[in-house]
C-alpha cells in the first residue's frame, strides 16, 4: 500500500521520501526497479528522475523534512485474531524523535478505530 501511494503523490508533484527498514527495497528504488510485481519498474525509474524526485531511505531522521507522514505498515492478525500492533509501534518509535510541530501523521493500516489514540 505504501509504494503505490507514495508514487501517486510524487506523480502529482509532491516531493516524496519513502522510509523502510528493508535495505533491498531501498536499493531497488534507487536503481529504478520495482520490488512489487504489479508496479512497473519504469514507473519507479520515472519517479526517481522527476523534477521533485521520489527517494527512499532507511534514515528516519529525514522524517523531520516532511510536512506529512503516512504510515503504511502491515497489521497481521495474532493468534487471537487481533491486529498485531508491533509494526505500528516500531514505526512510531522510529519517527517519533524527528517529528516537529505542525506535521500531519496519518496511520494508513488495517486496524481498529481508535488505534492512533490508544496505541
Amino acid at each position: 500500500m505504501g509504494l503505490p501511494l507514495a508514487l501517486t503523490f510524487g506523480e502529482k508533484g509532491f516531493p516524496v521520501i519513502g522510509f523502510d527498514i528493508d535495505g533491498r527495497k531501498i536499493d531497488a528504488i534507487e536503481q529504478g526497479h520495482s520490488y512489487i510485481k504489479h508496479i512497473a519498474s519504469d514507473r519507479i525509474a520515472q519517479a526517481t528522475k522527476a523534477e521533485r524526485p521520489f527517494s527512499a531511505t532507511m534514515d528516519f531522521r529525514k522524517a523531520a523534512q516532511a510536512d506529512a507522514l503516512i504510515m503504511c505498515v502491515p497489521t497481521p492478525l495474532n493468534a487471537n485474531r487481533e491486529p498485531d500492533m508491533t509494526y505500528i509501534e516500531n514505526t512510531a518509535r522510529a519517527i517519533g524523535p524527528y517529528l516537529r510541530s505542525g506535521q500531519l501523521v496519518v496511520l494508513e493500516s488495517s486496524t481498529y478505530p481508535g488505534t492512533t489514540e490508544e496505541v
